[in-house]
């Protein structure tokens, strides 16, 4: 059953990398352990070595993953998932030395399912180390921390009858800590990282709200995004981009704005994502310009090349107007 959930869940993407393999490969490039210009291995060990230790020492530091820098396991948590490591590994030389096979299994299982499921992760040397790429891993990491706990009662109460006698005063003490581990990440997590004006931007705000101004203008308005932010090169759709880039690409940094125009209608109308050299030198129509870092200079030149047009600042984006 667990296969057939497995492929069913999978079936859709299988699908979409068999109908356009390029998109299989085409987001690896530059992110890879294969690709640079040291030996792989290394650098696979390297990743590898960054994102183990990401659980309980230093985290992941994009804060759209996590409060920037810290370990992606609660401490008390952390300590049981390293006891849990430890009192697997315990029964995994206990059970080869006894020929315990059954318990050999489910030991090795686990251990082996958490060594898949961090290659994600550690096959990139791109911004690690990388939560979201480890996701997969933490079904896991919770088992070993339940084992940790498990570890912990056997060692405090080492008798079954000593457990029975106390588990009123226990059960107390039990959700007496769930309560103040939960408020302290409640904390944590809503204000102290919910809060926080460096979750804005990761999370792209500027760009949402850019996309919902664009989806706002009329159809007949001429729209352009000048994407003058750097970022991996991607492709865009043919219709979006100018004539003169034979490429197709440009920096991934649009492509929050594309997507929430695409949510009115695909592909979006009378709409161009051009750089700050590839400006229209004549236009004929309405047209709106936004440009993803309005600096100075970028200002500066589509006052001298669209003269008598009106700039309006926004909270999050600055627009200029040309009105005929």
């Amino acid at each position: 059953m667990m296969g057939v959930a497995f492929v069913a869940t999978a079936l859709p993407l299988i699908l979409t990398f068999l109908k356009n393999p390029d998109t299989f490969v085409s987001r690896s490039g530059g992110i890879s352990v294969f690709d640079t210009d040291n030996f792989f291995l290394l650098e696979f060990l390297k990743s590898l070595a960054v994102h183990l230790q990401m659980l309980v020492y230093r985290g992941d530091l994009n804060w759209r993953h996590n409060l920037s820098g810290e370990p992606q396991l609660f401490w008390p948590v952390g300590i049981l998932f390293l006891l849990g490591l430890a009192y697997s590994g315990k029964y995994i030389i206990g059970s080869w030395r006894q020929k315990h096979w059954p318990t050999l299994t489910v030991h090795l299982t686990l251990l082996v399912s958490c060594g898949v499921m961090i290659l994600p992760a550690a096959l990139t040397i791109e911004g690690i180390p990388h939560a979201l790429r480890a996701i997969g891993l933490m079904p896991f990491v919770f088992i070993y921390a339940g084992l940790g706990f498990l570890f912990v009662i056997k060692i405090i109460f080492p008798h079954k009858e000593h457990r029975s006698e106390i588990w009123s005063f226990a059960s107390v003490v039990g959700i007496i800590i769930i309560m103040l581990l939960t408020s302290y990440q409640y904390t944590n997590y809503f204000i102290n990282w919910g809060q926080n004006e460096e979750v804005e931007g990761a999370f792209n705000t500027r760009d949402n709200k850019i996309g919902q101004y664009f989806n706002e203008i009329p159809d007949e308005v001429d729209k352009y995004l000048i994407v003058n932010l750097g970022g991996v090169p991607v492709s865009y759709p043919e219709s979006l981009i100018a004539e003169s880039n034979t490429e197709g690409l440009l920096p991934m940094s649009a492509q929050s704005v594309l997507f929430i125009q695409q949510t009115k209608e695909v592909p979006p109308k009378n709409t161009k994502y051009i750089t700050l050299g590839e400006l229209p030198k004549n236009i004929e129509n309405a047209s709106v310009f936004i440009p993803l870092k309005a600096d100075a200079e970028t200002q500066d030149k589509l006052r001298k090349m669209y003269p008598g047009g009106i700039g309006v600042e926004f909270e999050y984006f600055w627009v200029y107007h040309v009105i005929f």
